[in-house]
């Protein structure tokens, strides 16, 4: 079964390096005070991370960011913790394609979206995430540093502790001392 995931996988790279080419960014460097939108990806999976997730959503929305979250699990069903969440949409195994892809609407919508920073929390690798990240039009991208082929601006070394709240803690901390005056 491994197997199969492996080809999957392999043939959804294969379809995304072609993609990634036909994506047009406008990149520019956002701040807290700067940004007026946000996507956050996170991965629904790791159990405990969705309050952090919420909280990191509240902050953005006090600095008069507008947000929108997508999340990703890996399972048929969602949880329930997630489901009626505002600006909050979950694509579920229900929801990709054989190579992985999300088909849902709510990550068509998300794919289309030209947010000012685009904030990937997800701490593992998972096809879908990859996928999105990667082709958002975002004018900024942030996530965690990885060695794997990305598409970030700025990436956040959470190797000492692989843990949500210590990204986005360092991302809050980062995010508010660059330079202000970029904008």
């Amino acid at each position: 079964m491994r197997g199969f995931l492996n080809i999957r996988i392999a043939l959804g790279n294969q379809f995304l390096r072609k993609k990634k080419n036909q994506v047009s960014r406008n990149r520019s460097i956002y701040n807290f005070d700067t940004a007026k939108t946000a996507g956050i990806l996170f991965d629904g999976n790791e159990e405990g991370t969705f309050q952090h997730i919420k909280e990191f959503s509240k902050f953005l929305k006090s600095k008069g960011i507008q947000t929108k979250l997508l999340g990703y699990v890996e399972s048929k069903e969602l949880p329930d913790e997630m489901v009626l969440w505002d600006n909050c949409d979950i694509v579920s195994l229900k929801e990709i394609d054989l190579l992985l892809k999300p088909k849902s609407p709510a990550a068509q919508e998300f794919l289309q979206t030209e947010f000012n920073i685009l904030f990937d929390l997800s701490l593992k690798n998972y096809f879908t995430l990859h996928y999105i990240s990667t082709l958002s039009p975002a004018n900024f991208k942030v996530g965690r540093f990885t060695e794997d082929e990305n598409d970030f601006d700025f990436m956040i070394n959470v190797n000492k502790r692989p843990a949500v709240d210590y990204l986005i803690e360092h991302i809050r901390n980062y995010l508010s001392t660059l330079n202000k005056n970029i904008h």
